[in-house]
């Protein structure tokens, strides 16, 4: 390898190439690698989704032709959709039939009351909310009104067919409607404030279906650039990478759930511009938030190093474990020590003055020797301590801290219980 690379070393500096078979090859092969790298590394990336790009509901009308709504609908809605999402934060879908959306025509103010039956504006002047308040409330229970909508209308026109389009800027319409009375005027206003633009029409052979279908791409590439510089949704959606964060991180947007972080970078794609809240949570170590601002079609580096500290992990698994181990050794000494009295252990046996061992005369407790602790009230007092620790860290303690409050609760308990045990059943004494 090296000497390959020596060889093409020595090519480039000179300008005259030196062929030598195999060597070249696997030098070629080599900086190949290494161009490649930056797309392995990429490879890794963690990809989640946002999911929020906003709808462009479109209408197809072909009012003396219905059969063909039926074909052109699908091809027009993935004509639409590829260049939405090539060059805006957009996604297409088409609007759903009804007759009131039929009846509609080219009526602004029908329209949207066939589309947005949930807009009531009489209902949101009583309860003191407002067009935008409604929207954002819509987004929050999860739902994706219709941001725009695209009314595409086919009409014969002797040999030809003649397509006109029209689109809507929902939410500033609903601004408008919730405000004025829906009669003509309102149409008037939607004009001069831009929130409907209609582009010129095109007429099309009958049968060129290929030059329907450039209309309906030039129409949501350039025709209503106008309106998505407008509603800043002309760059596409953004994308948030996040650093720093540990695998199995609960990524949260605005509140709601992403996914879980990668091993790597974690990369959210599909992100609505503007000022959002990051937060990252991993279980019993701790919570990451910030505060970010969004640019459309942008890559927003977020590090979130912090949450790489340790935390309270390490001395609640201390506090857990040794909770599990001492109750296990206090169930171990209950049952020896119920077992005692038919034993011959000489650490269960008593000495009287002259240095001679004997049996414990019907002590309740039995001890280790005359005058250690008894048995059954330390195994009470550690298998209770020890639940407590186990326990504590994850039923009373908050995640991430030092499990202080486990740890003072439990030793107290501990004392308590060999205490009052010892207290209920007084060992007793051999006589010198």
């Amino acid at each position: 390898m090296k000497l390959a690379m020596k060889e093409a070393s020595r090519e480039l500096a000179s300008g005259e190439p030196t062929i030598v078979p195999g060597r070249a090859a696997t030098a070629m092969a080599w900086l190949l690698a290494l161009a490649l790298a930056p797309s392995a590394v990429q490879a890794d990336d963690t990809l989640l989704s946002a999911n929020e790009r906003d709808a462009l509901e479109i209408v197809v009308r072909t009012p003396y032709a219905i059969d063909s709504k039926q074909a052109l609908s699908p091809r027009f809605l993935a004509i639409a959709d590829r260049v939405l999402r090539a060059h805006t934060s957009l996604f297409a879908r088409l609007a759903v039939d009804s007759p009131e959306l039929d009846e509609a025509r080219g009526d602004t103010s029908a329209i949207l009351r066939a589309i947005r039956r949930d807009f009531d504006p009489t209902e949101l002047a009583r309860r003191h909310l407002g067009a935008q308040q409604h929207e954002a409330a819509l987004f929050q229970a999860g739902e994706r009104p219709a941001r725009f909508v695209a009314v595409l209308t086919l009409l014969p026109d002797g040999k030809e067919i003649r397509i006109s389009a029209s689109l809507i800027d929902v939410s500033s319409a609903l601004e408008i409607l919730a405000t004025f009375p829906p009669t003509n005027t309102v149409e008037d206003r939607f004009a001069d404030e831009g929130v409907v633009i209609r582009p010129p029409p095109a007429s099309t052979a009958a049968a060129d279906e290929g030059a329907r279908d450039a209309y309906v791409e030039d129409l949501f590439h350039r025709a209503f650039e106008p309106i998505f510089s407008r509603r800043k949704v002309g760059n596409g959606p953004a994308t948030i990478a996040l650093s720093g964060v540990i695998e199995g991180g609960e990524i949260r947007l605005d509140g709601h759930a992403i996914g879980l972080a990668g091993p790597d970078l974690t990369r959210i794609a599909e992100v609505r511009a503007g000022k959002r809240r990051v937060s990252v949570e991993v279980r019993k170590r701790g919570r990451f938030d910030t505060d970010v601002e969004v640019t459309g079609g942008a890559t927003i580096a977020v590090d979130a190093a912090l949450l790489a500290g340790v935390g309270g992990e390490a001395p609640r698994d201390v506090v857990r474990w040794s909770g599990w181990a001492a109750a296990a050794g206090g169930v171990v000494l209950v049952t020896w020590g119920i077992i005692a009295s038919a034993t011959a252990d000489p650490l269960l046996q008593c000495n009287d003055a002259t240095g001679t061992f004997e049996r414990c005369p019907s002590a309740p407790w039995q001890r280790f020797g005359s005058a250690g602790p008894a048995i059954v009230p330390l195994g009470y007092s550690l298998a209770s301590a020890g639940l407590v620790w186990s326990l504590g860290p994850d039923l009373v303690e908050r995640e991430g801290d030092v499990p202080w409050l486990s740890v003072l609760a439990g030793t107290a308990l501990g004392v308590a219980a060999y205490a009052i045990s010892v207290a209920l059943e007084p060992d007793q004494k051999l006589s010198p």
